[in-house]
């Protein structure tokens, strides 16, 4: 299924902070100077990888890739990921967070 919702935030944040983008099979890479956490070195909405600048490695795009995936797995428009990992979050953290657990073990 299409991600439209994460995609559609992804592009919206990218508008704002994003200055060139690389076009990878059905997925755009933003290349940006900050994110909202701070601490973050890239994140994923729908089919859109905004990832900072100094960290654009293989392994982050490649750990980014697998989270594209699974905003596609989970359904109903993205909202279906994007619930489930926000909830993953609160209860387990961050690291141990299960979509991260995986997208880890695949990069």
């Amino acid at each position: 299924m299409n991600p439209w919702i994460g995609t559609f935030i992804g592009w919206c944040l990218s508008w704002f902070c994003g200055r060139t983008h690389k076009t990878v099979p059905d997925v755009t890479i933003i290349y940006v100077k900050r994110l909202f956490p701070g601490w973050a070195a890239a994140q994923t909405w729908g089919k859109i990888i905004l990832v900072k600048e100094r960290y654009a490695k293989p392994s982050i795009i490649r750990h980014e890739l697998v989270h594209v995936e699974q905003w596609k797995r989970l359904g109903f428009w993205g909202l279906g990921f994007l619930v489930q990992y926000l909830w993953e979050s609160i209860i387990h953290g961050y690291e141990n967070n299960k979509f991260e657990i995986e997208a880890r073990e695949r990069q």
